[in-house]
């Protein structure tokens, strides 16, 4: 699967990286005010919100309430989860619909999911194979090894595969992509797709290139997400400044606690309180999952 760019890239200009930084960084006049930032009393709003929303007549933002506190093990979003999850074919949802819900179930510890994902590399439906794979790869569970491996056989597919078998640090996938990122002959943009893959893996040579990336509104989520793998702090000022994009906020914090397992959120805060004091619906729920990641358990952060 092609490593596709974010729905809004937020690219890190060269005159926006040191207004991201100030965000990052506590200026002397903001000790007193960021001082007055309750870290616990903003979990327990982030909470709040999305505990309300399993309730929601949407039942599209029940799902993505209960894809965010199920995280945290909450057991009424994983019961919520599980039940939509269920629903049969005759209902709103496509099946990959339904492994995007499996998939925060298992992330949220619950074996209903990643069951309900191993189950459906048996499908009839090669879409479904292959993105039951791709979400096993990303929890960490070897079952997706079997089929990715057969897809690495296949030439116009073996980057693809390698870019999910990272998350595994599968060694035939590795070397494909050191093939791929050593090749003059690849493409640019293949040349970028598996350093950030190498990354993932934990391969620390390919640094240097993903910090070029973060000035390139294409690449520049994944490459700071690679690089907060690795504790790069090049990657802070742009995920500081992503965390202003309803569509990267979850994935920024995520890679900001990962890059900072002792990072302090305060300063991240009150932008975030905000959007769920204001915010559309959907934004709220990004911005009180975000608030999770940043300020509850490390453990959060395990899983994208």
């Amino acid at each position: 699967m092609p490593l596709a760019a974010p729905d809004v890239a937020v690219p890190a200009a060269p005159g926006a990286a040191p207004a991201a930084a100030r965000v990052a960084t506590v200026e002397p006049a903001k000790v007193t005010e960021l001082a007055a930032v309750d870290v616990p009393a903003a979990v327990g709003r982030a909470r709040s919100v999305l505990e309300a929303d399993l309730a929601a007549t949407s039942p599209r933002l029940q799902r993505l309430a209960a894809a965010a506190l199920a995280r945290t093990q909450h057991p009424g979003a994983r019961d919520l989860l599980a039940t939509h999850m269920a629903q049969t074919s005759t209902g709103d949802l496509s099946d990959i619909a339904r492994l995007d819900l499996a998939y925060s179930l298992a992330r949220g510890g619950d074996r209903r999911g990643g069951d309900a994902l191993a189950s459906s590399l048996r499908s009839p439906r090669a879409e479904v194979r292959d993105e039951a794979a791709r979400l096993l790869a990303l929890l960490g569970d070897r079952r997706a090894v079997s089929h990715l491996t057969d897809v690495l056989a296949v030439t116009q597919r073996r980057l693809g595969a390698a870019e999910h078998l990272a998350h595994l640090d599968e060694p035939h996938a590795i070397k494909v992509l050191e093939q791929v990122w050593a090749d003059t002959g690849s493409s640019a943009n293949d040349k970028a797709r598996a350093a950030i893959a190498l990354a993932i893996a934990g391969h620390r040579d390919v640094a240097p290139a993903l910090r070029t990336m973060l000035s390139d509104p294409h690449f520049n989520a994944f490459a700071a997400a690679a690089l907060a793998e690795l504790r790069d702090r090049a990657a802070q000022p742009v995920l500081v400044h992503q965390l202003e994009s309803p569509a990267l906020v979850v994935r920024a914090a995520r890679a900001l606690r990962r890059l900072d397992p002792a990072l302090d959120p305060r300063p991240m805060l009150p932008h975030l309180l905000e959007v769920l004091r204001s915010g559309r619906d959907t934004d709220q729920v990004q911005a009180a999952e975000a608030i999770l990641l940043l300020a509850g358990p490390e453990t959060l952060s395990t899983y994208d």
